[in-house]
């Protein structure tokens, strides 16, 4: 997909058609039958292919087939969620994002989101319910995480050596911690880490973060905008430790080169 990304963008708009289904503020993936005949009502008799009227009526004249998830390439729901948010992204993502929320049963379990396994394609209402393990347990997460074109960047820009080996970085913060790190970032212009961290479970941690790969120089570390103290870097192979308390609120930590 990045690597012919122009092509893959002009057929969205065909290839999600009749397939994915307006309902509200959310998109329903219709059954392939049901999703051929909206097709095929739109191009014999001009019908509106996203509108409630078709969908009835497609459904009408599809009534008593089998709805099978078999014509779909597995796992089609995951897929499909990471081809959006690749190509489409915003409404578009956030859209399909509310129907997996509504019908296909997530649960949070150690910090982490997943989505029950089910092997039932569609519900009594024609909501597309069918989740396997790879689309609760990684597809939709990555189409959450991703941003529009986000393997289009990597693909076309990819990190090289020097970069991953010069740029600064943070160490000594793991799953095992209990702490996510929202943000890890160096800003070049300001010379700063930027750093934010909050404990899923919210029970307070004490942790010591190291900042690698700095510029030698003085630094202000600044813990919630408030200047905590001051450290020197003599040599870029020297790591700069911070000690921290962490819990269920954002911590923001900037390590500011002065």
């Amino acid at each position: 997909m990045p690597w012919n990304f122009e092509m893959v963008q002009a057929m969205y708009p065909s290839t999600s058609n009749g397939y994915l289904q307006r309902t509200g503020d959310r998109w329903n993936l219709n059954p392939q039958s049901v999703a051929n005949k909206i097709r095929s009502l739109e191009k014999v008799e001009g019908a509106d292919p996203n509108s409630e009227a078709t969908l009835a009526k497609a459904r009408e004249l599809t009534a008593g087939q089998a709805l099978t998830t078999k014509p779909y390439m597995s796992p089609t729901f995951g897929y499909l969620c990471q081809w959006i948010s690749e190509v489409a992204g915003g409404s578009d993502l956030d859209a399909i994002l509310r129907h997996a929320d509504k019908y296909l049963n997530p649960h949070w379990i150690d910090g982490g989101l997943y989505y029950h396994r089910c092997d039932k394609g569609w519900d009594d209402d024609g909501n597309f319910t069918f989740v396997d393990a790879y689309t609760g347990n990684a597809g939709i997460g990555y189409a959450r995480l991703n941003i529009k074109e986000g393997q289009k960047k990597m693909w076309e820009h990819p990190r090289t050596p020097d970069e991953v080996n010069q740029n600064p970085w943070v160490d000594g913060i793991d799953l095992g911690q209990d702490v996510d790190c929202l943000r890890g970032t160096w800003d070049v212009e300001s010379r700063a880490m930027l750093i934010s961290l909050r404990t899923w479970n919210g029970i307070e941690k004490k942790i010591r973060l190291l900042a690698k790969n700095l510029p030698s120089g003085r630094y202000g570390i600044y813990e919630n905008g408030k200047l905590k103290r001051l450290a020197m870097v003599t040599e870029k192979s020297e790591s700069l430790s911070v000690d921290i308390k962490v819990d269920g609120e954002d911590v923001d930590l900037v390590i500011l080169h002065e």
